[in-house]
């Protein structure tokens, strides 16, 4: 699976862009970070800017993430659905066909400058 993730503030002036546009806004747009990844790579850059040189990372059956998402159903806060489980199912990147932060004057922030920050 290939996630391109966007800084939520990036996220966060292009909604407040599009409240305040003097044209009419597009019906859709897509935003997707500067970078894309493999689960695996993005939880490795994670770990390691938190230090952790090795993360221990075991290959799980989409069965067993399943499961979990059966049970974290039944808990308070539903910390993990079902539902999430199938979205990681699919690649979640823009497909270019609609218009993004380019078109908003934005240039998103990679990760290793978000995880800076923190």
């Amino acid at each position: 699976m290939k996630l391109q993730p966007a800084y939520a503030e990036d996220v966060a002036e292009a909604i407040a862009r599009l409240l305040v546009a003097e044209e009419q806004p597009e019906p859709v747009y897509e935003f997707g970070g500067p970078e894309c990844f493999h689960y695996r790579d993005l939880l490795t850059a994670i770990a390691r800017r938190q230090n952790r040189r090795h993360p221990l990372q075991l290959p799980m059956p989409l069965a067993v993430w399943h499961a979990f998402g059966w049970i974290g159903e039944m808990l308070p806060g539903v910390p993990l659905t079902r539902n999430q489980i199938e979205l990681m199912r699919e690649d979640n990147v823009p497909s270019g066909k609609f218009p993004g932060f380019n078109a908003l004057g934005i240039e998103p922030r990679p990760i290793d400058e978000v995880l800076q920050q923190g």
